[in-house]
């Protein structure tokens, strides 16, 4: 999901996905720019993870984004949205994050993935 914003401030952006939209948990908030040096236009993304109100830079591209924003659940012990708790945890097995909160459906679908030949 995308939201324009032309010529905004990162916390107009914050306040937009808080407030406007309604969006509570912790997510990945990516902010582009554009830029065109007398030439062929370029833009440029930049990744924060968004925690309530704060915004952490991430250094790096959304894979890396993707991966704080998974260590900063399981850091803060944040529960992950219902609708998304599967795709969590997927990713938590994919960035080697060993969660507690293990159900037998998962673990069953993990030993099939590692039993799959790479």
């Amino acid at each position: 999901m995308g939201v324009k914003q032309e010529n905004r401030s990162i916390v107009s952006a914050i306040e937009n996905v808080r407030k406007n939209m309604q969006i509570t948990c912790p997510l990945i908030l990516q902010v582009t720019s554009y830029r065109n040096p007398a030439g062929e236009p370029e833009f440029e993304s930049s990744y924060f993870i968004l925690i309530e109100e704060t915004a952490i830079p991430v250094d790096g591209d959304f894979s890396r984004a993707l991966e704080l924003l998974i260590q900063c659940y399981y850091t803060l012990e944040i529960s992950y949205p219902s609708r998304l708790h599967g795709v969590y945890r997927l990713l938590e097995y994919f960035y080697g994050i060993q969660s507690m909160r293990r159900t037998s459906c998962f673990i069953q679908f993990i030993d099939i993935l590692e039993k799959c030949p790479t």
